[in-house]
């Protein structure tokens, strides 16, 4: 079984070699917003859906949204069926976003009912003249995650 340390060595490695860009650290995320949102940052929820789970990659000076080329089991024996092609690899860059902000989840009352808002945070950005917003889910506590994210002015 591969060490998780070593599993993130190689995609540093390899996003350096195929990017030209040295990582400094990742944080697996999933972006959540309407369909406008997936379309400005010209991204494609797997299955049509609102959401997408990827790779949020700190490198010296851009963070990048990656989405490896992946999808479980049983939606590969459906697309299989389908006769469609495999999920494609995807990327932005987040820093080149017009007016990217993120800011803490605003917390509600009953947030202690569901315990997932200290994993949240709210992202904006404009696009074609209007302000578009979706959520960051975070692995690691949203604090550490906006920690990093305030390196790079945001």
């Amino acid at each position: 079984m591969k060490k998780p340390e070593l599993s993130k060595e190689n995609f540093c490695r390899e996003f350096n070699e195929r990017f030209g860009q040295e990582v400094s650290d990742i944080e697996l995320i999933n972006i959540e917003g309407a369909p406008q949102v997936f379309k400005a940052l010209n991204l494609e929820p797997q299955y049509g859906g609102n959401q997408l789970w990827g790779l949020l990659v700190f490198c010296k000076e851009k963070i990048y949204f990656f989405v490896h080329s992946s999808e479980s089991f049983m939606g590969s024996m459906f697309r299989v069926a389908a006769q469609k092609d495999a999920p494609p690899e995807q990327m932005i860059e987040l820093t080149a976003l017009n007016g990217l902000k993120v800011v803490d989840h605003k917390r509600r009352w009953y947030d202690f009912l569901f315990g997932y808002t200290r994993f949240q945070i709210d992202g904006r950005f404009c696009s074609d003249g209007q302000e578009l917003r979706f959520v960051i889910n975070t692995q690691n506590p949203a604090g550490d995650v906006r920690e990093k994210l305030k390196g790079y002015g945001l």
